[in-house]
């Protein structure tokens, strides 16, 4: 569960071993709810499409065990 801004669109991914979970695709802020297996994931920021322009970028990220 989290939820993340930047100040130009980005694209937020979380990444599992089966594949993509979550995709935001390109926007400036969104939320993360999913309820995940025990494992590993990776939380990516993806700003390829933004070159010269740099980036802020805020995030929280609430994990729990069951």
């Amino acid at each position: 569960m989290g939820s993340f801004n930047s100040s130009t669109p980005i694209e937020v991914y979380v990444i599992g071993q089966t594949g993509k979970l979550y995709d935001s695709y390109r926007i400036n802020s969104g939320s993360i709810n999913l309820m995940l297996a025990p494992g590993q994931y990776y939380l990516m920021f993806n700003n390829k499409f933004s070159i010269i322009t740099g980036k802020d970028v805020n995030a929280k990220v609430y994990l729990r065990g069951s």
